[in-house]
């Protein structure tokens, strides 16, 4: 995200304020890192940059939580007289998905060798490249929870 002219920075950091915030679904998180911020204290810099992530536990709610994200942006530069450029970088990380027969192989497979296993089968665990994978060929879970 860059935004420049009007108060770029702030503009940059609005979505801090946003109530969209507090209404984010459940397991849905937004991060960020302003990269440029200007040079001085108590000075309104003309240029901000700023790196977020959108993740979320679905592949269908990250496209809604993306939207809700971007409309924060663009009422920031709207509020503050900013103008607004977005672009993305990489790619969308799915949730993984796991099969129900492979899980339980692995976690009996960890108990035989006097593991305490508990299965998380079910449990929605991280979005990642495996997770895009994992829409395409069948994946156990090697995340089952052991000790």
């Amino acid at each position: 995200m860059v935004a420049a002219s009007g108060s770029a920075l702030s503009a940059s950091v609005s979505r801090d304020r946003a109530p969209v915030r507090q209404q984010l679904p459940p397991g849905a998180l937004v991060h960020g890192i302003v990269t440029e911020g200007g040079q001085a204290v108590n000075v309104i810099p003309a240029r901000a940059r700023a790196r977020y992530e959108v993740r979320a536990p679905s592949m269908e709610l990250l496209s809604d939580v993306r939207a809700r994200v971007r409309a924060c942006f663009e009422a920031g530069a709207l509020a503050s007289g900013a103008e607004l450029e977005l672009s993305r970088h990489g790619q969308d990380f799915a949730e993984l998905r796991q099969d129900p027969y492979m899980t339980e192989a692995y976690v009996e497979a960890a108990r035989t060798l006097g593991r305490t296993v508990t299965s998380r089968q079910g449990e929605t665990l991280a979005s990642t490249d495996m997770g895009n994978v994992s829409r395409l060929l069948r994946r156990g879970s090697d995340v089952a929870g052991s000790t």
